[in-house]
């Protein structure tokens, strides 16, 4: 297979025989499996996700047929759960097949050396963040971040707090479908870093067996990022608050801990936690200078 233009033939290959039996137009999405092909690179680019196509990796795109545009993932050996969300994941766009600003990007961590989990020499890692599907984590009890919840239309922007002021704000668990909540209550905090980064503060509950997950807030950049392969895609990206370089197991910011971002004169504090399952929530205390 020398490239994604191979791919898009095999997709209209597909649609061709699956349109003898199917009504192609009532499927929001299709997936073309393989049950093994070894080192299979993509040559090109394509209009989809532009993830390599080697072993056990995945591949998605446009493809046009017949004067219509259909989103296809190509699986390559692996059929679990956590890698056909993670690249139906890619497939949620935004805008138009041609446009990758507002696609989708990867759940990534930004890595450091020196110590400070906001470093400004710091680089994005690549699928970082072992807490979202869109990361490293291929896990069921998973769930997407609230910045990419809300830029799939998955969390209305209305339960997200834009913090503009210093104050104390409690935000409540995302990762839940079971929780009963006052209409008002927030699921993310929101604060703007910069032109290109804005802080998301949310808190997960669903990784029992992580104590620093399980009682500590989950904060990331929303971010644009220029891909090789990708485009410029909205990413997410970890900051490991605990042991910045070393490991993302300790990532969230522990209660009683500050981060803070001297040039952006903002420091955020979580100070205490609440709540039974699956209403737990945090109050975190944002200062502003």
């Amino acid at each position: 297979m020398p490239g994604w233009a191979a791919c898009d033939a095999i997709a209209r290959d597909a649609f061709t025989l699956a349109q003898l039996q199917y009504d192609l137009t009532t499927f929001e999405r299709f997936v073309i499996h393989f049950p093994s092909l070894q080192n299979q690179a993509t040559g090109g680019v394509a209009t989809g996700s532009k993830i390599f196509f080697n072993s056990g990796l995945s591949h998605s795109q446009w493809t046009n047929f017949n004067g219509s545009w259909f989103v296809v993932s190509f699986m390559n050996g692996d059929l679990g759960v956590g890698l056909t969300l993670h690249e139906l994941g890619h497939t949620y766009f935004a805008g138009h097949p041609t446009s990758d600003h507002s696609t989708l990007g990867h759940s990534s961590v930004w890595q450091v050396s020196d110590g400070d989990p906001i470093s400004p020499y710091g680089q994005i890692g690549e699928w970082g963040d072992k807490y979202s599907p869109m990361g490293q984590n291929r896990q069921n009890i998973t769930d997407f971040p609230p910045s990419m919840k809300v830029q799939l239309g998955w969390m209305p922007a209305s339960k997200v707090l834009t913090v503009t002021a210093s104050g104390t704000y409690r935000v409540y668990r995302f990762d839940t479908l079971t929780a009963s909540l006052p209409v008002a209550a927030p699921l993310a905090l929101k604060i703007r870093k910069d032109v290109n980064k804005t802080y998301w503060i949310g808190v997960r509950r669903t990784f029992a067996g992580n104590a620093s997950m399980s009682n500590g807030a989950y904060i990331v950049w929303k971010m644009p990022v220029a891909n090789a392969y990708m485009g410029i895609r909205q990413y997410s990206v970890l900051l490991d608050c605990t042991t910045p370089g070393i490991s993302v197991e300790d990532a969230a910011l522990a209660i009683g801990k500050s981060l803070v971002d001297v040039p952006a004169g903002i420091t955020i504090t979580p100070v205490r936690e609440g709540g039974t399952a699956p209403n737990q929530w945090m109050d975190i205390r944002i200062r502003k200078y």
